[in-house]
């Protein structure tokens, strides 16, 4: 099941990326085919990639350890006031120096489409700060 996962972690939905960031960090979102039927209660699925800039490059190297386990409280989806914590979270090896990639799962949940959700990166290892996106649920 985890192999599939991670193959389905390599196509993205059109391959269009969102990005957030600032001096300290870039946060680079994909969303990724939902699992299961399409609509209002589909798993959102999601690849996030953290890139670590400046100075905060050696901050995220001393920390490379905590980059790897307990992301899970990281992330998160809100809309219309609920807070939506991952499924699952999963590192995903990308061979790329200083890059710190995930692919991030959300419960199959009832989210109005159309509407507006925030997608929110707390970031506990880097830059201790908080990044976030307006999706718009599919």
């Amino acid at each position: 099941m985890l192999a599939i996962l991670m193959l389905a972690g390599c196509h993205t939905a059109g391959g269009n990326f969102l990005e957030t960031g600032d001096q300290d960090l870039n946060v680079q979102i994909g969303r990724l085919q939902p699992t299961g039927s399409p609509g209002e209660n589909a798993d959102r699925n999601f690849k996030i990639k953290l890139v670590p800039k400046g100075e905060a490059i050696l901050t995220a190297k001393k920390n490379e350890t905590a980059l790897m386990f307990a992301m899970d409280s990281c992330f998160s989806l809100k809309q219309s006031g609920r807070q939506i914590y991952p499924a699952m979270v999963q590192q995903v090896p990308n061979g790329v120096k200083g890059t710190y990639e995930y692919l991030v799962i959300f419960p199959t949940v009832s989210l109005r489409l159309k509407d507006s959700v925030e997608f929110r990166y707390q970031d506990k290892n880097i830059s201790k700060k908080s990044y976030t996106l307006n999706l718009l649920v599919q």
